[in-house]
Formats: structure tokens, C-alpha cells, sequence
């Protein structure tokens, strides 16, 4: 019988395996080229990224009466904002090993949906739908997606390298 001290490195080198298309432990539970991290912070990064998504949706639904009277175009800000919720949800989604091509097509589907309704329901709080910030939410979200996966895989790489020195 294993003490808990084993019991609980083993548990630990578990959470840190960078999951390998070799590794038969990882096939079997069918997370192919993905990467565990502990359970507590897989759920933060879902915390996270769900507290990013409402506050976006927040700040894009202040009645427009709120608004100063000489605010500057925000399309940049949509570009920003998008491209940083794409890139933390689909950081959020490869450590759950859906990471992979069609889970980012998905992704960038649904992003695009929402932000056309997202435009759409401006006009609920008195604020004007722009078209151009649709294509700043779209773009943005595409070059967030792009990042992102790009990053992952890295650092994927990067601890492969590190765990076979």
C-alpha cells in the first residue's frame, strides 16, 4: 500500500505531465497534445475567462447617456478586448485538451456571433451599432486566437525539452 506522501507525488507529477502523442496513459484519457495543470488552476482559468467575458459585456452595455459627450472612436479598444478574451478562452480550452484546430474554429465562430449581437444590442442602452467595430471584434478575435495558439505551443515545447534533459 502507498503512503500518502507517494501517493501524493505521484498525483503532482501527474498534474505537471506534458501530454504526448506517445504517452499511452494520456491516449487513454484522449487529451492528446494537450497539457494538465492542477485542477485548482484549470478552474481559476475558467473563473477567469467567464469574469472577463460579462465585465466585456458590461462595459459595451454602459447606456450611452453614461458616455462623456467627446469620447474618441473605441474600435481600437474592441480590437484589444476581443483579442484578449479569444486568446484567454482558448488558453482556458487546451489546458481542458481542446486545443486543437476545430476547437479554435469553434471559437472564433461563436466570438464572431456574439459579437454581432453584442453590436445589435447596443442600441437597447441608446448607443450606436457600428459595423466597424463588428470587424474590430472580429479581427481582434482572430489575431487573439492566433496568438494564443501560437504561445501554447511553445510553451508546450518548451516543457517537453525541459522534461527530456
Amino acid at each position: 500500500m502507498a503512503r500518502p506522501r507517494d501517493r501524493k507525488r505521484s498525483v503532482y507529477k501527474r498534474a505537471e505531465c506534458v501530454l504526448r502523442s506517445t504517452c499511452a496513459r494520456c491516449l487513454a484519457i484522449g487529451m492528446k497534445g494537450s497539457l494538465l495543470l492542477p485542477r485548482r488552476i484549470r478552474r481559476l482559468l475558467i473563473a477567469v475567462s467567464i469574469a472577463t467575458w460579462v465585465a466585456a459585456f458590461i462595459t459595451t452595455h454602459v447606456p450611452g447617456d453614461m458616455l462623456p459627450p467627446d469620447m474618441p472612436k473605441d474600435t481600437p479598444l474592441h480590437f484589444l478586448g476581443y483579442m484578449g478574451l479569444s486568446s484567454l478562452v482558448l488558453i482556458t480550452m487546451a489546458v481542458h485538451g481542446m486545443g486543437r484546430l476545430r476547437h479554435a474554429i469553434v471559437l472564433i465562430c461563436v466570438i464572431v456571433i456574439y459579437a454581432a449581437l453584442d453590436e445589435i444590442t447596443q442600441a437597447i442602452v441608446n448607443r450606436d451599432p457600428a459595423f466597424d467595430d463588428w470587424l474590430a471584434d472580429t479581427a481582434g478575435a482572430a489575431t487573439g486566437i492566433i496568438l494564443a495558439a501560437v504561445a501554447f505551443r511553445a510553451f508546450v515545447r518548451w516543457r517537453r525539452r525541459r522534461e527530456s534533459i
